[in-house]
Formats: structure tokens, sequence, C-alpha cells
């Protein structure tokens, strides 16, 4: 665990984070107008809220989302004082058909690092209701390449960053356990052989 010398006020940093969260207003149904209510990555994409502290402008990312709750994490933020439900549902229109994620509402990239960003938002938040684990999964193992590392989507090329984000998401979604390799290979949803020679090369 990361200590803190007396110079770094933690609650400030959690202040100055949390700053960043949009809020729907639930009162008028914008839970259900397609947009994610996650974090804003800088003021400079933060509009004021409207009268009713409605975010208006919506511009959060799933990326400064997944950091902003792992700095809350790091300086020992108690999560039970965020509200899950807002965010995780609202994650949901993120997902595409086919499992992967796009990283803000208004249209984006799709591909590996957003499925390992709502993978870890997910698991910090302790709430899966925003993520179809099936079809992340099926998005997963169907980037794994001919070469046995993952490419950031299918079909592309093994690249490292991307192999990370796939055993990543994969572990953080409960498909994939700490002792894969004591256990046995064989059973496993991705051919760790493969994984693991392309690793070694």
């Amino acid at each position: 665990m990361m200590t803190f010398g007396p110079q770094i006020n933690k609650g400030a940093v959690a202040e100055w984070i949390l700053s960043f969260l949009a809020h729907p207003g639930v009162e008028h149904g914008m839970m259900n107008s397609g947009e994610f209510y996650g974090f804003h990555g800088s003021k400079s994409s933060q509009f004021r809220p409207n009268l009713d502290a409605v975010s208006v402008h919506n511009g959060s990312h799933l990326a400064s989302t997944y950091c902003a709750l792992a700095i809350l994490k790091i300086v020992g933020y108690d999560f039970s004082l965020i509200d899950p439900k807002p965010l995780a549902m609202s994650m949901k229109y993120l997902q595409r058909h086919d499992g992967s994620f796009i990283p803000i509402h208004i249209g984006a990239e799709a591909d590996l690092r957003f499925v390992y960003c709502a993978a870890a938002i997910s698991y910090m938040l302790d709430d899966w209701s925003g993520v179809d684990k099936e079809k992340a999964k099926d998005y997963v193992t169907n980037c794994q390449s001919y070469d046995g590392g993952f490419g950031l989507n299918p079909g592309l090329e093994s690249h490292g960053g991307g192999t990370y984000c796939a055993i990543a998401s994969l572990r953080l979604m409960g498909f994939l356990e700490d002792n894969l390799l004591v256990k046995g290979a064989s059973s496993s949803i991705i051919n760790v052989a493969l994984l693991l020679d392309w690793i070694a090369k």
C-alpha cells in the first residue's frame, strides 16, 4: 500500500477528483438518455451544471473514470460514499453488440483498452450491472491472435498493451484464476501455452 507524507492532503485530492463526476438528473429520466455518467478527464471538458445540478454537455470518459477511481482507491477514499448505480447503469450504453466498449457516449474507437477500463471500474465499485460479462469475454477471447498474444481488436497483430488488457479483463471478470498455470492451462478459455510462447519471444 502506498504511503503519503504530511504534504499530501488525501481529503483534498479526493474532493478534487470527485468534482469531475458527471451527475444525471434521475428525476428527469436522464438515466435512460444513452449518456455515460462517469468522470470527466479535465475541467476543460466539464461544463457547469444547470440549475438542477444536472451535467449538461456531458463529456465523461471511460478511461478518465478508471483513472479517477484508481486515484480515489490509492488515497483511501471510502467507496461506500459513491453511489455506483448511475455510473454502472449508464456504462451499459458504451458496450457494443460484439462485447467491446467505446469510451464516451458520443462515439469513438472500441478496443480492449476500454473493455479493461469497464472491467476495472466494475471491479472497484463491486457492481457489474453495466457490463455484459459473457459478451465482453467473447470479445476478449476473439482478440487472441494466431501467435498467442492479443491484438487490440480481433484480427489485429499481437500487442503488449492489448495482451495486458485482455488478461487483466478476464481475471477481473472472474474468467481466469490466479493459479491458472498450476491448475492446468488446457482448461482455460484462452490458449495459455501459445500465450506463454509469445511472451517468451
